[in-house]
């Protein structure tokens, strides 16, 4: 039987979805059942748009949270499918971390690019990743 280990960081990265689709998760659960988070963002004069959608908010992020679990569901089982969508999401989370922050260009903005990208490039390029994903599981070990 030849199988291949699951890297280490790969392996890192597919729990990452666990915990991050399960936060994402009871986070949701917490919107839809706390009137008083509604209340206090009132008194804070949050965004009117953004307090009337909350509950539409809530529903994105159950919806991402189910996708993370079968992203690392995906990992695990090797599908090609999975890391690609991994790949996308780092790619997409780098590029919001670069619009969205408000700290002009410093030392942790700059490393924090580092890492997305070392990540993204890890995924694509790195042997033991593509030599996991090029070997399927097999269904039964006959010779």
């Amino acid at each position: 039987m030849n199988s291949q280990k699951m890297p280490k960081l790969l392996k890192i990265f597919a729990y990452a979805n666990y915990i991050g689709g399960t936060i994402g998760i009871l986070f949701s659960i917490f919107l839809f059942s706390s009137q008083s988070l509604r209340s206090s963002l009132t008194k804070l004069k949050f965004s009117y748009l953004f307090i009337n959608n909350i509950y539409l908010i809530g529903i994105v992020i159950i919806l991402l949270s189910i996708l993370s679990f079968f992203i690392a569901k995906g990992i695990f089982r090797k599908k090609i499918w999975a890391k690609n969508i991994l790949i996308l999401e780092y790619i997409f989370s780098l590029i919001l971390f670069l619009i969205s922050t408000s700290i002009p260009f410093s030392v942790g903005k700059i490393g924090m690019s580092l890492i997305y990208g070392y990540i993204i490039y890890y995924l694509i390029l790195n042997k033991n990743v593509k030599d996991f994903f090029s070997m399927q599981p097999s269904k039964s070990s006959s010779k």
